[in-house]
């Protein structure tokens, strides 16, 4: 359905609000005041879609600081840590390598080469992604 006014978003609300919010093509994310990360929209063409933001549990515990999405995959720099996942078709946007056996995952799973790296930001396009990491990682 399609709203033509603006109006409060509730669960937003019932999570102390929103401190940042990430927008793609299909899905879009928030990160709460209280650190709750919150997913709605669709990131996989057979999934369902969440028509209202709820909490994505994989997220809970690390400190977001930057999440990207793509046209079906989605980046987070978290802690000393950056997070991917994206259903196939995917093609090398998540960072996993060459030699890691797969290129997409739709469950979020850590980028090992980036592993302990302080990610500042990540941003995505259509099979590519950037990461902006501090320069003595």
């Amino acid at each position: 359905f399609f709203e033509f006014r603006p109006r409060q978003v509730e669960s937003l609300v019932r999570n102390k609000g929103a401190k940042a919010i990430y927008a793609g093509a299909t899905c879009g994310y928030a990160v709460s005041t209280i650190g709750m990360t919150l997913m709605w929209g669709q990131t996989k063409k057979t999934g369902e879609a969440n028509m209202y933001p709820k909490p994505l549990h994989d997220l809970q515990g690390w400190k977001v600081r930057s999440i990207a999405c793509g046209p079906t995959s989605t980046m987070v720099a978290a802690d000393s840590s950056v997070i991917s996942w994206g259903p196939s078709p995917c093609y090398g946007e998540l960072g996993y390598g060459e030699n890691a056996g797969t290129k997409s995952n739709t469950s979020p799973k850590l980028v090992d080469d980036l592993e302990g790296c302080h990610a500042y930001q990540v941003g995505m396009g259509q099979a590519f992604a950037l990461i902006l990491v501090r320069r003595e990682n």
